[in-house]
Order: C-alpha cells, then sequence, then structure tokens
C-alpha cells in the first residue's frame, strides 16, 4: 500500500474528519496519532525479506510477515484486531431511545452505495465540505 497515494490520503482525511465531527479536535488528534503509529510499524516491518501480508505466513512460496495481530490469551499490542465483538469491547451498554431516535440517520453520515460518489475521479482528492457529506 501506497501510503502517500492520492486515494490513501483521502481516505484518511475522510476518516480524521470524521472523528473530528463526533469527537472534536481531540478525537481528530487521537485517531492521527493511531494512523501514524500504524504506519510507522508497518514501514519498520518493510524491510527484510519477507513480503508484508495480513498475518505471517506462506503465500505462493513467499514467505509473508504479519502486519496484524490476531486477538488471543497474551497482551493487546498496537497491532493487535479482535475477530469478534466479544473481542473489540468486554462491556458494551446499548441505550436505544424510546422515541425511536434509532432509526434517525446518523450525525452527519452520507448517504451510502457501494459505488464511488457520481462525479468523483479516483484519486481526485475532495473538499472539506465534500468530506464532511
Amino acid at each position: 500500500m501506497d501510503w502517500d497515494s492520492p486515494d490513501v490520503q483521502r481516505i484518511i482525511e475522510r476518516m480524521l474528519a470524521r472523528a473530528e465531527r463526533v469527537g472534536g479536535p481531540r478525537g481528530r488528534e487521537y485517531l492521527a496519532e493511531r494512523i501514524q503509529r500504524l504506519r510507522d510499524i508497518w514501514q519498520r516491518e518493510k524491510t527484510g525479506e519477507s513480503r508484508l501480508g495480513y498475518s505471517s505466513g506462506i503465500f505462493q512460496k513467499q514467505r509473508l510477515k504479519g502486519l496484524l495481530t490476531k486477538a488471543g490469551a497474551g497482551p493487546w499490542d498496537d497491532t493487535t484486531v479482535g475477530m469478534s465483538m466479544r473481542e473489540t469491547e468486554t462491556e458494551i451498554n446499548l441505550l436505544v431511545p424510546a422515541s425511536g431516535g434509532v432509526y434517525h440517520e446518523t450525525h452527519g453520515a452520507p448517504e451510502w452505495s457501494f459505488a464511488p460518489s457520481s462525479g468523483h475521479t479516483p484519486g481526485e482528492e475532495g473538499t472539506s465540505e465534500e468530506v464532511q457529506q
């Protein structure tokens, strides 16, 4: 993955903008730090003979260095990912409004589609207004 490609930068900016809408500047800063931490780890792991992959193993006779670690009995680190909701949250308290508000659109959520938005050219940077929609 090319971290500096326009597509990757556009995705990162959309994630950061959403984090800021939900958590304010602190939310954006936290996510930016987490993204940079993963980028640093993955960059460090790129050195050597192994190719990078989701998990360690052999693929087409090439050794793969895993970038993600499955959750298990040991301590979690920056690359640990949960494989189910039981591993991501030990306790979830779900509060549902009695007024039926659970069916209302999420704050600032864009319309969802499998296809790119109309008029979008891959690699084209969006404006901050487009990111917020």
